[in-house]
């Protein structure tokens, strides 16, 4: 059995004793775009040199999981959204939107027909991207997209999405209703072109109040979630604390979850009472980034432990990760047998 066959196994819920290492999140490393010679920012826009950077974690560490793209600002540049490109160890970032109003949510814009959305752009080179991957079966293949929430906000704009909420609860419906006809056809077209796809939405509630949850996400993502899983695994991740909303992430339909656990990562197994399945939790600044790699191997026991069906970070692996730590998770199972 190789490492994408075990990813496998653990996704279809037979549990290993020391579960396979996997990265679902954001990989690159500065280490990996010199070895590999495709580096940020061009590896972010570059079909090839998106393939190329992503299957570093394969060829170098023995990860049996790889990932692309390295980036949640896709969809919005796509609508329209300015995008700062980024440098070697920064990644792309949202810097401002044509459509949100300057103190106020603003009414939804005609946006382009969906059909254009998935042939334009950033979109169009993740998914031809995400068919050049789709040719190397050795891997377990994760292509990520955001939920119809986080889109939203790129577009109308983070603090008025929020306020909206107490102000014009009807508009933030009607901004998440627009967004998801594109996820769910860009979740239709994933799925076709991978193992996993992986919903990023916005559920930290020190930024969305719990009671929110169903209006903002509970209602909206389980269709994208369906979609994803049509011919593929779908995997469902989100940045913060999100401990207060954990029974209601993990009861949307997904095949997995991924959620920032490492400060109580027995708390959101237990919550979660096998729903679905659950990949953590190793610290990508504290642990992985920043420890060395007795610090990674214990965290990665901390998480079998408590156990979680994959071993892997928490969140995106910092670009400035260093080659050992990500070995060490890699191959942690062989220094705990």
């Amino acid at each position: 059995m190789n490492a994408r066959d075990e990813i496998v196994d653990a996704m279809e819920g037979r549990r290993a004793e020391l579960p396979p290492p996997a990265v679902f999140t954001s990989t690159a490393t500065v280490s990996q775009m010199d070895s590999s010679g495709c580096s940020w920012p061009e590896a972010n826009f570059d079909p090839q040199k998106m393939v190329g950077l992503s299957l570093e974690m394969n060829r170098r560490f023995g990860f049996g999981s790889v990932r692309l793209p390295f980036s949640i600002a896709v969809e919005a540049k796509v609508h329209g959204c300015e995008v700062a490109e980024g440098k070697k160890d920064t990644p792309p970032m949202v810097l401002s939107s044509p459509y949100a109003g300057k103190g106020a949510l603003s009414d939804v814009p005609d946006l382009m027909p969906v059909d254009e959305f998935l042939s334009s752009g950033w979109v169009a080179s993740v998914l031809q991207a995400a068919e050049l991957m789709n040719k190397h079966e050795e891997v377990f293949k994760t292509v990520s997209i955001d939920g119809p929430f986080s889109v939203a906000e790129f577009l109308a704009g983070a603090e008025n999405m929020i306020m909206g909420l107490l102000m014009e609860p009807a508009l933030v419906d009607k901004w998440i209703s627009a967004m998801v006809p594109y996820q769910e056809a860009y979740a239709s077209r994933v799925t076709e072109l991978c193992d996993n796809v992986m919903v990023i939405e916005e559920a930290d509630t020190s930024i969305l109040p719990p009671e929110y949850f169903d209006q903002v996400i509970g209602s909206k993502l389980p269709g994208v979630i369906l979609k994803a899983m049509k011919s593929s695994f779908c995997s469902l991740h989100s940045c913060g604390d999100t401990i207060a909303v954990v029974d209601e992430l993990s009861n949307l339909g997904e095949d997995l979850i991924s959620c920032e656990a490492s400060e109580s990562p027995r708390a959101y197994t237990e919550r979660i009472h096998r729903k679905c399945k659950v990949l953590g939790s190793v610290n990508p600044i504290r642990v992985l980034m920043q420890g060395t790699p007795l610090d990674v191997l214990e965290a990665a026991a901390h998480s079998v432990e408590a156990g979680f069906d994959l071993i892997g970070p928490e969140c995106g692996v910092s670009p400035l990760t260093s080659d050992e730590n990500l070995m060490m998770l890699s191959h942690y199972r062989e220094r705990l047998r």
